[in-house]
């Protein structure tokens, strides 16, 4: 008897795939219906083959087109690969405000301006998306979702030199996360504090460190 109920649950989650490849659940019940899934599921190889046939979700709701906005990421390990492959990788589902831009902090500068090419891409793993591949030929955990931005280099800026301070007065980094300005201030600034007013640094949602 409790073999078969455990046949009857993988022919219910087979059916649910089947109804993600046509599209017939949104995001949420994506998610939920995979999670549910793992913890009731007890053939790993079957496990592994739907893992590794998931496809990435687009995040929709987000506009690129008539959107002035600036996301400048901490970029240590972000530059280097989005001057490689035109893309930034991040945690899966990272919260971000819809931006057309990229820029990067990195060694107290910024130095170079990238265009969102489309909209973000999550649940990206070595499977399902080819630049993983590109970048780590060597098979990765197909659970390692990633959200994925692909992006095209745009110009050179500056260099923008840091000058932030913090409240006890020494210099300080711009951002150890992200935050936003405008195109407009990009270009024409040469050191971070004009890339923001002084009511942006009240802002949470424009000075974000924490994501």
């Amino acid at each position: 008897m409790c073999e078969q109920m455990k046949y009857q649950e993988i022919d219910e989650l087979e059916e649910l795939e089947r109804k993600l490849e046509r599209g017939e659940l949104d995001k949420m019940r994506k998610q939920a219906s995979y999670e549910n899934y793992r913890k009731r599921n007890s053939r790993p190889e079957f496990n592994r083959q739907i893992i590794e046939n998931m496809q990435p979700v687009k995040f929709e709701n987000w506009n690129i087109e008539d959107n002035n906005q600036v996301l400048i990421l901490a970029g240590v390990d972000g530059e280097p690969l989005a001057l490689k492959h035109n893309v930034y990788i991040c945690q899966n589902e990272r919260s971000f405000r819809p931006s057309r831009y990229v820029a990067f902090y990195n060694e107290a500068k910024i130095r170079y301006l990238f265009e969102v090419v489309d909209k973000p891409y999550d649940y990206c793993n070595w499977y399902n998306t080819p630049i993983r591949r590109t970048i780590n030929p060597h098979p990765e955990s197909s659970t390692d979702f990633r959200r994925v931005i692909y992006l095209k280099f745009k110009t050179e800026v500056g260099p923008i030199e840091n000058d932030t301070i913090d409240k006890n007065g020494k210099i300080a980094a711009f951002t150890q996360g992200h935050r936003y300005t405008t195109i407009e201030r990009l270009m024409k600034a040469q050191k971070t504090s004009e890339l923001v007013n002084k009511s942006d640094l009240l802002d949470d949602e424009l000075f974000d460190d924490r994501l």
